[in-house]
């Protein structure tokens, strides 16, 4: 997966502040008062221990089972004065990264066969601060560095869905169905089949079979609040969501009979990426399977699970953000879920990167 976060601001105040750029001025219009030249210094030296760091280390590439590899791929985007650059290497076995003054060094392992691998290096990362550079900046420089790429597999390709999943208790909803019955046979759509349907005073019964959706619990026309504020916890610390917003229970399903969702936790170390959380979902389980799912909305970003759909299984997740529309108590705001569903049959659900 290549980059593509915006880091030009983290880079512009580290490389302004911090790696002695000049100060601006203000326009003659405006006399700003003189800050003391002590102060301006302190300040580039605050940034510089928060942001600014030397890596300087080397390390070894290899499988899940400890066995070095040559001809690995490696991508580097490093950002420091220069602004944000990439650069790639062919490293067999070990590798060496030295890139003195860094606001960010990330790194991508990859090797036709296996699953690419990525390191971000700065002083807010994991993979952080191991001591103090010779210039007094932070030093990045772990020892026994290793990164094990893990083998694809068996993988094949499968079909990817992003179901429209919409719930109001009055009013339409927009459903996709995934497999349609033709002369009595099943068949998986490549394209899935839109449907707009008037659903006041109907349940998830009404539906037509083999569509994902979503509904919330009502209760007196409404839908059910909890009774209190839910607290998340995330990447950037505790999200707390006020009552009048968040629903009391809220599920995922497939319609009709027979199919159904199965949870799947990824574990406590937590990536925060479904490109590699799943992973580990390799092959889907034969039996277990629910019409629905209760959503943990305190979990971080993203809920996991496998699917069984007709006569197909698969795997995919939501981004775990449902809370009541803005403006409207009857309906959920928007639900976002992505599913993969493997073709042929089997439960092998492998991704392919």
């Amino acid at each position: 997966m290549r980059p593509y976060r915006n880091t030009g601001l983290a880079i512009g105040l580290a490389c302004t502040w911090a790696l002695a750029v000049p100060a601006v001025r203000s326009a003659e219009t405006v006399k700003a008062p003189e800050v003391p030249a002590k102060t301006v210094q302190e300040m580039k030296d605050f940034l510089r221990s928060k942001l600014v760091a030397d890596i300087d280390f080397s390390g070894t590439v290899q499988d899940t089972e400890g066995k070095p590899l040559d001809d690995v791929r490696m991508l580097v985007v490093v950002g420091d004065r220069k602004g944000k650059r990439y650069e790639n290497h062919t490293v067999s076995r070990t590798f060496t990264l030295k890139y003195p003054d860094t606001v960010l060094c990330d790194v991508y392992f990859s090797k036709a066969g296996y699953y690419e691998e990525e390191r971000r290096f700065n002083t807010s990362s994991g993979l952080g601060v191991t001591g103090v550079s010779k210039d007094g900046d932070a030093l990045i420089a772990p020892e026994g560095f290793v990164v094990a790429l893990e083998p694809i597999g068996p993988a094949t390709p499968m079909l990817s869905f992003k179901p429209d999943c919409e719930f109001r208790i009055t009013g339409e909803w927009r459903v996709n169905q995934l497999v349609v019955e033709k002369d009595g046979k099943r068949e998986l759509q490549k394209s899935p089949v839109w449907h707009k349907l008037d659903m006041t005073g109907k349940g998830v019964d009404a539906l037509p079979p083999y569509c994902p959706y979503v509904r919330a619990d009502v209760q007196d026309g409404r839908i059910a609040l909890a009774e209190k504020p839910l607290h998340r916890t995330t990447i950037h610390g505790t999200e707390t969501w006020r009552p009048e917003q968040t629903p009391a229970g809220v599920y995922l399903g497939i319609s009709g009979p027979g199919n159904g969702l199965v949870l799947f936790d990824p574990g406590p170390e937590r990536k925060l990426q479904p490109r590699i959380e799943m992973r580990a979902m390799k092959e889907a389980p034969e039996t277990g399977y629910t019409q629905e799912i209760l959503l943990d909305q305190t979990q971080d970003l993203y809920g996991y699970f496998y699917l069984k759909i007709g006569d197909w299984y698969g795997k995919g997740y939501i981004v775990l953000n449902v809370k009541c529309g803005a403006s409207d108590p009857t309906r959920l705001g928007s639900v976002l879920t992505t599913l993969w569903i493997q073709p042929d049959g089997s439960r092998n659900v492998r991704s392919m990167k």
